[in-house]
């Protein structure tokens, strides 16, 4: 008898495991999804990570990408990152993270390193480089709702991957991560490259953000030497014209006692100076470096992160954290727009603010909805969900359902409009509606695959009604 219960025990468990790590499988799936690409360029099929961002199944826009090394290893800490700066703090756009298998150490090592004539330790990077161009890019950009928009990241050997992509490719990515690079790679061979490339080119322009932690001897400062070598001995020359003006001055002053004509001389050396060093030698602001000391090389990859991509999409973040008229709004879109040659979604938080901001002012915030419709059609739904929740403050509760209604109709797969408007009418002892509308919630919800803590919300709803 034990023994039979004892075996029936053992089966639920295994029922409940299976059934535990199915959803949890299919929970997984929304976020993270394993794919691969046939590659002729390596001769094989190389597999990759996929994170989606929090709205992904929930609307049609499209997403900026971090491509990064190394993703069977890294992936999992970056995918949290991008969730805490995207979807969580709103400092950054949310985004889609690509992690490239490695495929195991060998090959990953192979992969990262650069083919330099006469050294037996060369790899295969810019075979690589023309893999992830040619083949991933262009399968990532068919099969997922990507915006023209590519990040390139790694950490250590990725780190030199990424600087001799930038070397090769300076304008294929819009920006580059070096982590920690390791570009002591076989005596700083890299740097040789690196000064021919920037030589070669002055007008040479990528945007690269470096990290290191406190460590030495990983080449960085070299490797910055170079590529700011010619700049730096422009600057040093027109400081010289600068300084011997000055002192030419003086001595005219000594020997002549005049005057007016070294005075001419100074401001005519300074000018020419000025002129040079500001608007016809270029500042290197094509490398941007940065010490984290208190991290070390393995935890440098967050912080490091953190700094680049909220660096990177700072003119995305709305200063103010709230529009204070239709022109505000206007004013973003367009320097958005121009600096990134395209837009992104805006922050939830920023139409909130905006919602309570203006509460009293609906005029401003119907010229606001009408400008979101044609620049942000992604964002009218959040922001009239928020409109309903302020008019329900203000006691306008008719207002506040019109507003909701109409964003069921202009918007039937906005999850929180539904939920919003259930909680109305649960409140107007109106059950059997209110039922229905959190049914249809919770169904949206759950097939546009929302974080559970999106879902909780509307459980509760569901269970207040079911009281």
């Amino acid at each position: 008898m034990h023994n039979f219960q004892w075996i029936t025990m053992k089966q639920i468990y295994i029922l409940f495991l299976f059934f535990s790590l199915g959803i949890h499988a299919q929970i997984d799936e929304f976020s993270f999804v394993r794919d691969s690409v046939s590659s002729e360029i390596l001769h094989e099929s190389r597999q990759f990570s996929v994170f989606l961002p929090a709205s992904y199944y929930a609307s049609d826009q499209t997403y900026p990408v971090l491509y990064i090394m190394d993703g069977d290893y890294n992936f999992h800490y970056v995918s949290g990152i991008l969730e805490l700066q995207a979807s969580i703090s709103e400092n950054i756009p949310e985004m889609i993270l690509i992690g490239i298998s490695g495929k195991g150490s060998e090959t990953y090592k192979r992969n990262c390193k650069p083919q330099i004539a006469g050294i037996a330790d060369s790899g295969n990077a810019e075979e690589f480089a023309n893999f992830i161009a040619k083949e991933l890019m262009p399968y990532v950009n068919t099969q997922y709702k990507t915006a023209d928009y590519n990040i390139l990241a790694g950490h250590s050997l990725g780190g030199l991957f990424v600087m001799n992509t930038v070397l090769d490719k300076p304008h294929f990515f819009n920006n580059y991560i070096a982590i920690s690079p390791a570009l002591w790679w076989e005596n700083n061979a890299i740097n040789a490259k690196a000064e021919k490339t920037v030589a070669n080119n002055p007008n040479y322009i990528t945007d690269v953000y470096m990290s290191l932690a406190n460590e030495r001897g990983m080449g960085i400062d070299s490797f910055l030497g170079e590529v700011t070598n010619n700049i730096l001995k422009n600057k040093v020359v027109i400081f010289g014209i600068a300084i011997l003006s000055l002192l030419g001055a003086f001595l005219w002053v000594l020997v002549t006692r005049k005057k007016r004509l070294p005075l001419l001389l100074v401001f005519l050396g300074v000018g020419i100076s000025v002129y040079l060093f500001f608007f016809f030698i270029p500042t290197n602001s094509n490398f941007k470096f940065k010490q984290f000391s208190n991290e070390n090389h393995n935890s440098v990859g967050a912080p490091t992160y953190k700094w680049a991509l909220n660096s990177i999409f700072k003119t995305w973040k709305v200063s103010d954290d709230y529009f204070s008229s239709e022109q505000e709004l206007v004013a973003h879109y367009d320097e958005v727009l121009k600096h990134f040659g395209q837009t992104f979604s805006l922050q939830n938080g920023v139409l909130a603010n905006t919602v309570y901001k203006l509460q009293e002012n609906p005029t401003e915030l119907e010229k606001i909805q009408t400008k979101l419709k044609s620049l942000y059609p992604n964002s009218v739904a959040y922001f009239n969900v928020q409109w309903a929740s302020r008019l329900l403050a203000l006691d306008s509760k008719t207002e506040a359902i019109n507003v909701l209604n109409e964003t069921i109709t202009d918007y039937p797969e906005n999850f929180y409009a539904y939920d919003a408007l259930a909680k109305i009418e649960l409140e107007n002892t109106n059950k059997s509606i209110a039922d229905s509308l959190s049914n249809k919630a919770l169904q949206l919800s759950k097939s546009e695959n929302a974080r559970q803590w999106q879902i909780n919300e509307f459980l509760e709803t569901k269970a207040k009604i079911n009281q």
